[in-house]
């Protein structure tokens, strides 16, 4: 049962590194997206997001599952860092989990870095059109006129005057 548990563990790692692979290369889209000022397809790509996002929280259910069930078959006490937990693992189940395990914290690393940097994206994104809104409140508030149809003034939401 534990080899199973061992093989198992080493599959679930495995889809969750895959699956924030794809959320990588769907954050470097959002990033070009955001560049780009996209907004349709950062949409598309949100609701890509979700879809991994749920996969990968199923992924992590099944791995505390089974997480709980190796403690109780080797009588490991909670609480402990993953290093301890693997310390108090047969040696063989450590060479096995340990590269697996150092990939995703690359992956994840790098997937925290691109988040940062399209939250960066996104704030100069609002502070653009906020300062987009607040010259065109600027402008109406100015009483600056036109005629419309019917011969009313009518305040302009851009001075084209030379």
């Amino acid at each position: 049962m534990t080899e199973k548990n061992l093989e198992e563990l080493t599959e679930i790692l495995k889809e969750e590194n895959e699956l924030y692979e794809k959320l990588l290369d769907i954050a470097e889209d959002k990033k070009e997206t955001l560049i780009n000022n996209n907004i349709e397809s950062l949409f598309n790509l949100v609701e890509n997001d979700r879809d991994y996002i749920e996969q990968v929280s199923e992924l992590e259910e099944r791995r505390l599952t089974l997480m709980n069930d190796i403690k109780e078959n080797f009588a490991i006490e909670d609480d402990l860092s993953y290093m301890e937990f693997v310390e108090q693992l047969p040696d063989h189940w450590g060479e096995k989990l340990n590269p697996i395990r150092n990939e995703l914290l690359e992956t994840l690393e790098e997937f925290h870095i691109l988040n940062e940097e399209n939250k960066k994206l996104i704030e100069e994104a609002v502070k653009f059109n906020k300062f987009s809104i607040d010259l065109i409140i600027e402008n109406l508030n100015n009483n600056e006129y036109t005629y419309n149809e019917l011969g009313k003034n009518s305040p302009r939401l851009l001075d084209k005057r030379g």
